[in-house]
């Protein structure tokens, strides 16, 4: 365990006596930044305006599906017969009616109870 203290302590005593001005270490950093050709970097707003459209067009078109897929489940289903041809009545009834309303379209069956 001594030794990993006395590592520390002589790295830090190095890099104590190595501690540069704020001046001088700018002065450097400027030199060696001037040296390298430095590229252009895209605007931070493009990626996010970028990510955010695509966001946008993948919740809208789920969106699109999801309500395309309930509406097609959710639609009545439909009698493709104009008329009742037959019909049973399996309790006991004492009258049975048929009311066709060609203006709807609709056919109404009306069991009465005995």
């Amino acid at each position: 365990m001594n030794i990993v203290k006395d590592t520390l302590h002589k790295a830090t005593e190095a890099e104590s006596t190595q501690i540069e001005s704020k001046d001088t270490f700018w002065s450097t950093f400027r030199t060696r930044a001037a040296r390298l050709p430095q590229a252009s970097v895209p605007s931070p707003t493009f990626y996010r305006r970028h990510e955010t459209g695509i966001r946008w067009t993948t919740a809208t078109a789920s969106l699109a599906v999801i309500t395309a897929l309930l509406f097609l489940n959710m639609r009545p289903a439909t009698a493709y017969a104009d008329t009742v041809q037959s019909l049973q009545v399996a309790v006991s009834h004492a009258a049975v009616m048929i009311f066709n309303d060609d203006a709807e379209g609709a056919t109404i069956v009306w069991i009465e109870e005995q």
